[in-house]
């Protein structure tokens, strides 16, 4: 996804359009799985009824077929505001700050998701995995150093909002899995994406601008993306815990994104950025 925006800055496309392509995609994909597998989307009074009293008792249980449509339903508009948010903060820092950077700091709000699965689900690493999850940490924090002489850790509101979209967005997937059967995993990506493209629209009218056929095969792209992103995130989530799951994701994307910005948009990588990377595959090594 970085890369398909730093392609579309070069070239001055119309980057609204291209958000709302993405999403008109991913909601495209999402109903092509659910009709795909047939499933039935129960919303209604006795959907949210159902939610409201199985919410009050959940404890580690999941919500039957009859709920989890108003739970997807909830889930997925928050979450749809988390990711346009987010969307648009990837575009502005990708223009900013380059892809490599950019895809670093949207997997930096891992920590968020780390956290709370540790805390809210018991979900433990091994020692080796802790000593990845450290090393992943390390190399992010390394890149953002100041080139100032006081190597203060220097923040950017568009990276930092990156970051804070990022940790939402996993946490997001990892209460549906919690507490969803992973059956109805389309359903509610397609409540994140359709109401993010809802929210997308409305921007977009407002800030007219022109557009061609280039804006629609990279929204089209980044849309692809990010469905199947999501979707095999929540898989990923639903076979190992969320602490090996989210930095190794986060440490992986770490090192194609600047890969991808060093061979194909010629970004130059400074050493502190090169070590980012050698960390970054020995933590991948470890929590794998």
């Amino acid at each position: 996804m970085a890369a398909i925006f730093k392609y579309s800055e070069g070239r001055n496309l119309n980057r609204n359009m291209i958000t709302t392509v993405n999403y008109v995609a991913a909601v495209v994909v999402s109903l092509f799985m659910i009709l795909q597998k047939r499933l039935a989307i129960n919303i209604g009074i006795v959907s949210f009824k159902a939610f409201f009293r199985e919410f009050t008792v959940l404890g580690g249980a999941k919500f039957s077929s009859t709920a989890v449509g108003s739970f997807a339903l909830i889930l997925g508009l928050v979450t749809g505001g988390i990711y346009f948010v987010g969307i648009i903060a990837m575009q502005l820092s990708v223009r900013n700050y380059g892809a490599g950077l950019t895809g670093m700091f949207n997997r930096a709000g891992v920590i968020i998701p780390i956290v709370l699965s540790i805390l809210l689900w018991n979900e433990l690493p091994t020692t080796g995995q802790w000593l990845g999850i450290i090393l992943a940490m390390t190399g992010i924090v390394l890149v953002n150093l100041s080139d100032e002489k006081d190597k203060r850790f220097k923040f950017h509101l568009p990276l930092l909002v990156l970051l804070l979209t990022g940790g939402l967005g996993a946490l997001a997937s990892k209460v549906f899995q919690v507490y969803a059967p992973m059956l109805y995993r389309s359903v509610f990506l397609l409540f994140v994406f359709g109401s993010a493209l809802i929210i997308s629209l409305f921007y977009t009218m407002r800030t007219a601008k022109a557009w061609n056929r280039q804006e629609i095969f990279a929204g089209i792209g980044v849309g692809i993306c990010n469905q199947f992103a999501a979707t095999f995130l929540l898989l990923a989530l639903n076979a190992l815990p969320g602490p090996v799951v989210y930095p190794l994701a986060a440490a992986g994307t770490i090192v194609v994104n600047n890969i991808m910005g060093l061979l194909l948009f010629k970004e130059q990588l400074k050493r502190k950025e090169w070590i980012a990377i050698l960390l970054t595959i020995v933590a991948v090594l470890l929590l794998a």
